[in-house]
């Protein structure tokens, strides 16, 4: 039987395997509680963001005039302020706008002045990056010129 001597106390092979399976188990353990430390504080802040939060909505909801006790009307300006002001995005508003575009095209090979003219209004497009509807109401080529051969 295998023994080691550690300060003055025998121990076997076995008992020492046993110790060491232990440590393991509570280093185990002492992670995982470091974990739910870690968690429960996160878990803590958000529910007193959230406490916050809903402090600033009732708040809010008492500022409003309720001049009848049942109804009251808000502007979309005022709402939008208070969404920002609890971390919330603000409301957003369709826009539209009428757009003027320079444009120069060059190179563009038309057996005449009338087949060239047609080939720009018919071929210009507009590409718009966001989601919105835009439509071309009309193409005017102002100045239509011969190129230097």
């Amino acid at each position: 039987m295998d023994v080691i001597k550690i300060e003055d106390v025998w121990y076997t092979a076995s008992e020492i395997i046993a110790y060491k399976k232990k440590a393991d188990e509570y280093d185990s353990l002492k992670a995982t509680a470091d974990d739910f430390e870690k968690l429960t504080s996160k878990l803590k802040e958000r529910i007193s963001v959230r406490d916050e939060s809903l402090i600033k909505v009732r708040e809010w909801f008492c500022s409003l005039d309720w001049a009848d006790n049942d109804a009251t009307t808000i502007e979309k300006e005022f709402a939008s302020d208070f969404l920002e002001d609890i971390g919330l995005e603000r409301l957003s508003t369709s826009w539209s706008a009428s757009v003027i575009i320079y444009a120069t095209i060059n190179n563009l090979e038309a057996k005449n002045g009338t087949t060239a003219r047609e080939l720009i209004t018919d071929n210009i497009e507009i590409n718009f990056g966001e989601d919105a509807d835009i439509w071309i109401e009309d193409v005017h080529v102002n100045d239509l010129q011969q190129e230097r051969s």
